[in-house]
């Protein structure tokens, strides 16, 4: 028996927010997104909770939430800066960028 996990592919909620906004029903996946950050929160996960912000403010951005989706994106790239995640600090500065023109 292993006392910790193997491994961790983020919580269920991020999955179904992905999926719902697949699906284009945007006002559930944001609600999932939140739901997936309090998780990855909780459980010490800051680098999903990292992917979860930039992912999150992706969707805030394609519903036209445009403030609301450079903060989160945002927040994002910063806890990927801090934890060395250069390629999703990266992605998060891009994403800021385009939406700011």
């Amino acid at each position: 028996m292993l006392a910790l996990p193997i491994l961790y592919g983020g919580p269920v909620s991020r999955a179904l927010a992905r999926l719902l906004a697949l699906g284009g029903r945007f006002a559930e996946a944001g609600d999932r997104f939140e739901q997936a950050e309090e998780a990855s929160e909780a459980l010490g996960a800051r680098p999903m909770a990292a992917r979860v912000r930039v992912e999150h403010g992706a969707l805030l951005l394609r519903r036209g939430n445009r403030r609301a989706g450079r903060e989160r994106i945002a927040e994002g790239g910063r806890l990927a800066e801090v934890l060395g995640m250069t390629a999703l600090a990266a992605a998060a500065r891009s994403a800021a960028d385009r939406a700011t023109l």
